[in-house]
């Protein structure tokens, strides 16, 4: 406690948790506004202090690490920067579509290709999870039961059998060999 000594820590804890509290109840949008107004604050001292520094910084520490420069590390970030954005705050408008046509179709609008295919894999979890656990979704098929899920992703343009978890895991292995490929 920096500029109060003498105020119990569990003063600024509860004001914290009753911001937050106040913050959460009224949904993501006014949190994602609120965090839009505090980056600045946060941001603008990060930024200054790491100039303050840039005199005292020795770039040739980083040369074990960096080989090849900067340009290699920003190529395979960019691969790896839907990852950590936060898609589970999307999980709840994938939840609000209505047929996985339409789940494809608003994916394929999505810039990010690695946050595309981290929202496919999550969908088709989710997906599997609900058809399995209820009976009333198979299908027969040739005598053998398939699950509704299974051709929902046939129908996705792909010609491999998505119920089989083999196959599906050649087909994210085959995706992932190809992102960080490129």
């Amino acid at each position: 406690m920096l500029f109060l000594p003498q105020t119990p820590t569990i003063v600024p804890l509860v004001l914290f948790a009753l911001s937050l509290i106040w913050l959460v109840s009224y949904g993501l949008v006014p949190m994602i506004r609120f965090f839009q107004l505090l980056l600045p604050f946060l941001a603008i001292p990060l930024i200054l202090l790491a100039l303050l520094f840039t005199t005292t910084i020795k770039t040739d520490r980083f040369l074990p690490v960096q080989e090849n420069g900067l340009l290699p590390v920003l190529k395979g970030s960019y691969y790896s920067l839907g990852a950590f954005q936060g898609p589970e705050v999307l999980l709840e408008d994938i939840a609000r579509r209505e047929n996985f046509r339409d789940l494809t179709n608003y994916l394929l609008r999505e810039p990010d290709l690695a946050l595309r295919l981290r929202l496919v894999f999550v969908q088709h979890a989710q997906a599997r999870d609900f058809f399995y656990t209820n009976p009333r979704f198979e299908k027969r098929v040739a005598g053998d039961t398939v699950t509704s899920e299974g051709m929902m992703m046939e129908e996705a343009g792909k010609d491999l059998d998505f119920s089989e978890p083999e196959n599906l895991k050649k087909w994210k292995n085959s995706l992932m060999t190809q992102l960080v490929n490129k």
